[in-house]
């Protein structure tokens, strides 16, 4: 269900920048869901330039 607000939005009436304001929105809300959830996310340091996956037990794992 990610973008349920993305998805109700009609897109041809927003600027580029109004689209990235929703879509952030969006995938910041289905982080959320997931964490409340209890299942791993994932995320980019941007200092060591990696990606990595954070637990719920807040362990984090680069790749």
């Amino acid at each position: 269900m990610i973008g349920v607000s993305f998805m109700k939005k009609n897109l041809s009436v927003l600027t580029d920048d109004e689209v990235t304001m929703v879509f952030q929105e969006s995938v910041r809300k289905a982080i959320e869901r997931n964490r409340k959830a209890g299942r791993p996310v994932c995320g980019y340091d941007s200092v060591l330039k990696k990606s990595y996956i954070l637990y719920p037990d807040g362990r984090k794992e680069y790749a």
